[in-house]
């Protein structure tokens, strides 16, 4: 009976090992590039993936705590968002129309709930 305690106690502990800091971000892109780059750490680093289908996914363990990191397509293009990088399964939409729209985790939806709202005000403040 001793032993199957501590078997037990040791497999709950190994289980609890396991990697908590993964992340996923998976990408769609309709009407953009053939390519999308992510910039992490402050530019610091950078991982380009080529899309195929107008898909394509990243994926990685976050080391610390969340990052910003931003995610666009390459030059010449300038077209980029900012997410959260952090453990959990991060979704990312492309479209002419919406440009980049985040979701996913909790951090990337409030993220985007930022940006909707901020919109309008970046739009007037480019008319000037």
């Amino acid at each position: 009976m001793k032993n199957l305690i501590k078997i037990l106690i040791l497999m709950l502990f190994l289980g609890s090992c396991g990697p908590k800091n993964r992340y996923t971000i998976e990408v769609s892109v309709q009407g953009g590039s053939d390519s999308l780059v992510v910039h992490n750490n402050w530019y610091t680093s950078s991982d380009t993936l080529p899309l195929i289908d107008g898909r394509c996914t990243f994926t990685g363990t976050i080391d610390t705590f969340p990052k910003l990191v931003s995610l666009g397509f390459p030059f010449p293009s300038h077209k980029n968002s900012r997410l959260i990088l952090e453990p959990g399964d991060i979704r990312v939409n492309y479209s002419e129309e919406q440009g980049f729209r985040i979701g996913g985790t909790r951090n990337n939806i409030i993220l985007q709930e930022l940006f909707d709202t901020l919109k309008p005000y970046q739009d007037d403040s480019t008319k000037i």
